[in-house]
Formats: structure tokens, sequence, C-alpha cells
């Protein structure tokens, strides 16, 4: 298993697909204090409607059930002409 797939709980090949709406409900993103967090408050969402980087340090619940802590940074693409293609999004566990 990959490093995504470690901090998710299964293959990242097997979740690319999820909606916003599917991510916040599998993976409950929650933020420091514990609050869960609605779609367009998570990095990736952010940097697609607001099409600026977003960096947060939130807690998901992997799909093998383990609470982790991880950050998260995300970065609008944007192509030449000012033409927005997308988003990108890397993250990682937080050390214990």
């Amino acid at each position: 298993m990959n490093s995504a797939g470690i901090i998710l709980g299964r293959q990242y090949r097997d979740i690319d697909s999820m909606s916003a709406s599917e991510w916040t409900t599998v993976f409950e993103p929650k933020d420091q204090e514990g609050r869960p967090l609605k779609p367009e408050e998570l990095p990736l969402m952010i940097a697609m409607t607001q099409q600026h980087p977003e960096q947060k340090r939130l807690r998901i619940r992997g799909l093998d059930k383990v609470l982790r802590e991880i950050d998260v940074i995300t970065v609008p693409i944007i192509a030449h002409e000012q033409r927005y293609l997308g988003a990108a999004a890397v993250f990682w566990e937080v050390p214990k």
C-alpha cells in the first residue's frame, strides 16, 4: 500500500473519484478542536472554488477506522492565460 493508502486506510486508486460530499461522510474530517468540517471548508474545495492555495491541519478517520491527524496543502492548477484546470492536494500524517 502506498503512503496515501496507509493514511486513508485503502488504496488511493480505490477512492480517487469520490465527491466532496462523499469524502466528508466517509472520512469524517474535523478541525483540530474536533468540529466536523463542511465540504466547503476542506482545503481542496477551497483551492477549487476560490482558486487560491490553502493549508490546514485536520483529523480524518481512515477507512481502516483509525483516527489520524494530517496536514494538507492544496494549490489550484492554472494554465497560461489564467485558464483554471483544477487543483492538487498533498497531505501527510502528522508525527505523534
